[in-house]
């Protein structure tokens, strides 16, 4: 007779059905120490939100990624240089320096951080989204920094900004 429930045990990805699709999930099998793999049938039986099968139970859950912000770094040289050059893109100061050498902008849900990092420095991407690009592409001039507003093919309109480091930034009309 097997032992009660005691804890959850991760089955290897080889021993379940392989899935395809953009709603894959990962299977765990609930069971005494030592959960063996689900057989087909319990695969099977397993399709379903929640089940249990014999002495086995499963579930299955979503792999998402629950991200609730995220943080862009853009690796640079000299830290006064780009420190000068975020703050006229964006037109306020850093809103923390948690370390030497990193700055950081609270935007939106978001982060962007400005890093020295001389090895990456250059190959960083960013885009921002605005919701009124061209009033933010205006106070961006104003401020000395020049760029340039395309129209876009999936959004409605585009500018690219590139940092003393060569780091792309995109302004993205909403």
């Amino acid at each position: 007779m097997r032992k009660p429930v005691t804890g959850w045990a991760y089955l290897p990805l080889s021993s379940v059905t392989p899935w395809t699709g953009t709603d894959a999930v990962l299977r765990m099998a609930a069971a005494s120490f030592g959960a063996a793999p689900l057989s087909a049938a319990a695969n099977r039986v397993c399709d379903e939100f929640a089940c249990s099968v014999g002495s086995v139970s499963c579930m299955t859950i979503d792999t998402a990624l629950p991200v609730a912000a995220v943080m862009a770094a853009v690796p640079v040289r000299d830290a006064a240089v780009a420190k000068r050059f975020y703050e006229r893109l964006l037109g306020a100061t850093p809103d923390d320096s948690p370390m030497p050498g990193l700055r950081q902008w609270n935007l939106g849900d978001g982060v962007l951080q400005v890093m020295v990092d001389p090895e990456r420095a250059g190959g960083g991407l960013a885009t921002l989204m605005l919701d009124d690009l061209a009033a933010a592409a205006e106070g961006v001039r104003v401020r000395g920094v020049s760029l340039d507003i395309a129209q876009g093919e999936v959004v409605t309109a585009v500018a690219r900004v590139v940092d003393p480091d060569g780091n792309a930034i995109t302004l993205v009309q909403a």
